[in-house]
């Protein structure tokens, strides 16, 4: 990913997690490549990464995917071994916007659970 690509899908990453999660997370500009992380664990001789890609349709992108890699055995919680999809600013405005036109007065609300459990 470029410089531009990395503030592009910043911004989706904030808009989809919320800003202080995407932070966390290192879905910002200059740090989702985990350069940082890369070398700390490289020097305790383990693999751990990060690598981007933009896809893109009609020359726009569309979305991200960030594959997070990492050994064996220090994926506890699966979140080092998987792929992040983080749609492009332009998809969720877009999205939005059809949602209303399609939707103007009607409000769905999520169906409860009778008994309370999940």
């Amino acid at each position: 990913m470029t410089a531009r690509d990395e503030e592009l899908v910043g911004n989706a990453a904030a808009r989809a997690y919320g800003e202080i999660s995407a932070a966390a997370l290192s879905f910002v500009p200059g740090e989702f490549t985990l350069p940082d992380t890369t070398r700390r664990f490289a020097r305790a001789g383990i693999m751990r990464e990060r690598l981007g890609y933009i896809v893109k349709y009609r020359g726009e992108p569309i979305c991200a995917l960030i594959e997070d890699r990492a050994d064996p055995g220090i994926n506890f919680t699966c979140i080092l071994n998987a792929t992040w999809v983080i749609l492009s600013d332009r998809i969720w405005i877009r999205r939005a916007r059809q949602l209303r036109e399609d939707s103007p007065r009607r409000s769905v609300r999520p169906r409860q659970p009778g008994s309370g459990s999940c």
